[in-house]
């Protein structure tokens, strides 16, 4: 059976496995199928080129948009989404490799474009989903026009860059997406919330669950055990985005310092350069620093183990999420997770079970909760050895490549 993965992430000119986290766990995994021949098809700023690699072809498609960086410019500003002149070059691709399925990942980049000029099944493997993430894209009590002059910057304004300009071009994705639906038959998802948005999308469609992949370093590492010390750390893996809660975290370790709790509270993935976490900052009149938060940027996945094992309690603040793997790598140390009852997590989390879930946007509630689990570490440790078993079975690599292969089948059966 013939199946061409579609990514919308960048190869390496020299470097195959540029693409990171579960999409490459999920081509790793693929790999080791005997009943599977493997394509995958993404994008490279070095020239297009096919190559073969053990029983994988890959193409890389040369990414492809305006010399002109005023034309580049003006096509931001108006909303005009460039990366769709590619779509040629992956029915090209496709034609040649000739496969039975087409798997595109996520709904939103230019991918599912290609759908209606395909003439094989198509499966699309959802990520994000953007129409519910448009309604939860500014953090409450923060209004856009607040957020917009708080983060305006002359420079990103005129690049087409700034956060009123990023925000526009997300609405434009997110009305893009809709029209998909129109066309996608078959899905495939992790979560009860990405299966009921789905389905509410697309009037005929066929959903599959499939549990992600992790990454190779998380299925070798130890099992967290409880600390004991005086400074507790807290750890969160965050992407620089408006909607992950950066204003609960510093909500909420300011109440922690007023109760005198000592922690070191470590925020992995975004730095304090980036604009959100400066936003943040200028509109609350409070510094991470200050709050005992340390923004570390973007850590391997071997630096992100030790950093777990070593932390008390992983915190994800987001307001709205599908299916985070930040959140399913802590588990599967057993590291007790707290989180915000949001979109797809609570088919991560059992409260009170394998973590515990919280309202989002409650600081006070939040507190509360971390400083309960820290007075009660048996407590903290049943949560984490209850997540890893639940964890290590949901993300078993064997038991997704039997699952994955059972799917195929049954979409190139479908009539």
């Amino acid at each position: 059976m013939k199946i061409a993965l579609l990514i919308g992430q960048f190869f390496d000119s020299n470097d195959t496995f540029i693409v990171t986290g579960w999409t490459q766990s999920l081509i790793l995994t693929l790999q080791q199928s005997e009943s599977i021949e493997l394509a995958v098809m993404g994008l490279t700023n070095a020239s297009s080129i096919v190559t073969q690699e053990e029983n994988i072809r890959f193409y890389k498609i040369k990414y492809r948009m305006s010399p002109n960086p005023l034309v580049r410019i003006y096509q931001k500003f108006t909303c005009k989404m460039q990366d769709e002149v590619l779509i040629n070059d992956y029915i090209e691709a496709i034609q040649d490799f000739n496969p039975d399925i087409v798997q595109i990942f996520g709904t939103e980049n230019f991918l599912c474009t290609i759908i209606p000029y395909l003439e094989c099944k198509v499966v699309v493997h959802l990520q994000g989903l953007l129409n519910p993430y448009v309604h939860a894209y500014f953090p409450p009590g923060i209004s856009a026009n607040l957020f917009y002059r708080k983060s305006f910057h002359w420079f990103s304004f005129l690049r087409g860059m700034g956060e009123r300009q990023q925000f526009k071009m997300f609405q434009a994705m997110a009305k893009r997406e809709l029209t998909y639906f129109n066309t996608i038959r078959f899905v495939m998802g992790r979560t009860e919330w990405d299966k009921t948005i789905a389905e509410s999308l697309a009037q005929d469609v066929t959903y599959f669950h499939l549990a992600e992949v992790l990454r190779s370093d998380f299925y070798t590492a130890t099992q967290w055990q409880p600390h004991q010390r005086k400074i507790m750390q807290f750890i969160s893996v965050l992407s620089p985005a408006t909607y992950k809660g950066f204003d609960l975290i510093l909500k909420t370790a300011d109440l922690l310092k007023s109760r005198k709790i000592q922690f070191q509270w470590i925020i992995c993935g975004s730095s304090s350069k980036d604009c959100v976490v400066k936003t943040i900052e200028k509109i609350m009149k409070k510094k991470y620093i200050a709050n005992n938060i340390s923004l570390v940027g973007k850590k391997t996945s071997k630096e992100l183990v030790s950093l777990l094992l070593d932390s008390d309690i992983f915190i994800h603040p987001s307001y709205i999420e599908n299916s985070p793997n930040s959140v399913c790598e802590a588990q599967i140390v057993g590291l007790p997770v707290v989180a915000t009852n949001v979109g797809g997590i609570s088919s991560l989390v059992n409260n009170d079970e394998t973590g515990i879930l919280v309202p989002p946007n409650d600081p006070y509630y939040l507190s509360g909760v971390i400083t309960s689990l820290l007075s009660n570490p048996s407590k903290m440790q049943y949560l984490g050895m209850n997540a890893r078993s639940v964890a290590k079975s949901r993300h078993d690599r064997e038991g997704v490549l039997e699952n994955i292969e059972r799917i195929y089948q049954q979409i190139r059966q479908a009539k």
